[in-house]
């Protein structure tokens, strides 16, 4: 259970009625809260906009907007293939910044599973092997290098960069 989840399920025995209904909106549905403004989320609740806010306050909150920051913190961790992940003029920099983060998780995800385990460890045991690693980038390739570079000569491996 995420935090934030944590921390709405051990306040709900001290709710009231409507706090409890907007908890129990966040359990069945927490991206309604990213992608909703306050007053569509009241509607959907069946309360008002400063019930919404009350809710937050109770939590924690300054407001509605750092309660959406802590759920779009923890909504990549439920990536959710039906999200529109696309971003419009319309969205509000939550919204941006949960379909960043949705977009992020999902390419991770997706790179994870494209690696050939096999193939891994044995560029592993080569660069462990090896005297000096030269490694060679340009353009934006040159800056994954860079970061390889970088953290390979933490690790005291002799390497030379080639942008």
């Amino acid at each position: 259970m995420s935090s934030l989840a944590s921390k709405i399920s051990n306040a709900y025995p001290t709710f009231n009625k409507t706090s409890a209904l907007i908890a129990d909106a966040y359990f069945k549905n927490p991206s309604i809260f990213l992608s909703k403004n306050i007053k569509e989320l009241g509607a959907i609740i069946k309360t008002s906009g400063a019930s919404v806010i009350r809710f937050c306050k109770n939590l924690g909150f300054k407001g509605f907007k750092d309660f959406q920051i802590a759920c779009a913190q923890e909504q990549p961790l439920q990536v959710d293939n039906k999200i529109e992940t696309i971003i419009t003029e319309n969205d509000n920099p939550t919204s941006v910044l949960f379909k960043l983060q949705t977009n992020l998780s999902k390419n991770i995800v997706d790179l994870g599973r494209s690696i050939d385990h096999k193939e891994l460890k044995q560029a592993v045991e080569l660069i462990d092997k090896a005297r000096v690693v030269f490694i060679a980038g340009e353009g934006a390739s040159g800056l994954a290098a860079e970061d390889f570079f970088d953290k390979l000569i933490r690790s005291g491996k002799e390497v030379i960069f080639i942008d």
